[in-house]
């Protein structure tokens, strides 16, 4: 799951650029990135923890299964 940002800087990014520098602001928008990330990655480990009990898997069962489905 991505979560998507906009940030408008406006008429005030040539100050910010004069103050901080290109490599700060692409800093802090990477870090905002980042967290998106682990945003996303907390919201999913949550999911997976409150899905219930792990289900026995056959994976050998799986596939014969998918190649009678598909497989001609």
């Amino acid at each position: 799951m991505t979560k998507v940002m906009s940030v408008t800087i406006d008429d005030r990014k040539d100050f910010i650029e004069d103050q901080l520098g290109d490599e700060a602001i692409d800093a802090g928008l990477q870090h905002l990135r980042d967290q998106a990330e682990i945003e996303a990655i907390r919201a999913a480990i949550i999911e997976g923890e409150q899905s219930g009990e792990p289900q026995e898997f056959d994976g050998e069962e799986f596939l014969k299964e998918v190649h009678r489905q598909y497989v001609r």
